[in-house]
């Protein structure tokens, strides 16, 4: 999904899993999942689907493997009009590029956005590897985070490789991470599944002055019984109040093999 993830650890323990919150939001929010025994018992999840967003035509994969391997794929096939634009060429007999016309024909134009990590290894759409150090840091922490929007509305936690912490409130669960991360998930009083999760993105270095974070909020409906487990498969994001995506997750599959060719670099 586009919209569609250092800490201090909770001291509690699931599979691996952690950030739990305290036992009586935990015990609510996970018996109305599936059950400790079955949320105990996941080691891989993959999530496919589509996402309305015209004229674009997007599909999404997202696949994780606890505790260290995360990927979301958002692939983009978009209708482009017959145009001119222009491209570097290098001209024969020199070594000076210059800026050509180039006609762009009409048809479709595919898109693919990568992120996720892959151990300490961040995935990206650019297929170069990052040697950065500062570069590479900051790209664990955003694609963690990435994983940590994916996850706890979910299993309510996440894997080892990026821990939370969690406060209990009144028909919520208020989980924070090092860097000021915060997201909100409401639960419905009734059932106690998720009903919508908030969050905000944190300003970026170099961000002009003024800037504030963007407020992104997703709504969870239609839950279905996935491997023993009761998952959205609708999901409507904001930012900022105004409606961006709407996706629908098609298919999950659980503890199933993963390719290693899903988590390349």
């Amino acid at each position: 999904m586009r919209a569609l993830i250092a800490t201090v650890a909770v001291a509690l323990a699931v599979a691996g899993v952690t950030g739990a919150p305290p036992q009586d939001a935990r015990a609510q929010l996970r018996e109305a999942l599936g059950g400790e025994a079955v949320l105990n018992g996941l080691q891989t999840i993959r999530a496919r689907g589509t996402i309305k967003f015209k004229p674009n035509d997007d599909h999404f994969d997202i696949a994780v493997a606890l505790p260290d391997r995360f990927v979301s794929i958002v692939r983009t096939l978009r209708r482009q009009d017959a145009g001119w634009s222009t491209e570097w060429a290098q001209t024969p007999g020199t070594w000076q590029p210059r800026l050509e016309p180039v006609l762009i024909e009409a048809g479709d134009a595919a898109h693919e956005e990568v992120v996720g990590f892959n151990g300490d290894v961040p995935l990206t759409s650019s297929r170069r590897p990052v040697t950065d150090p500062v570069v590479r840091a900051r790209m664990l922490d955003g694609t963690h985070a990435k994983m940590a929007e994916v996850l706890l509305p979910l299993v309510g936690a996440v894997p080892s490789s990026y821990l939370v912490v969690a406060r209990s409130e009144a028909h919520a669960i208020h989980f924070s991470a090092v860097g000021g991360r915060e997201w909100r998930l409401e639960l419905d009083p009734v059932t106690h599944l998720p009903s919508s999760m908030t969050w905000r993105y944190p300003l970026r270095p170099g961000a002009p002055a003024g800037a504030t974070p963007v407020t992104v909020r997703t709504e969870f409906s239609d839950f279905r019984l996935v491997a023993g487990v009761r998952w959205p498969h609708r999901l409507v994001t904001q930012r900022e109040g105004q409606p961006v995506e709407d996706a629908t997750i098609q298919r999950y599959d659980v503890n199933v093999n993963l390719s290693d060719k899903l988590f390349r670099q």
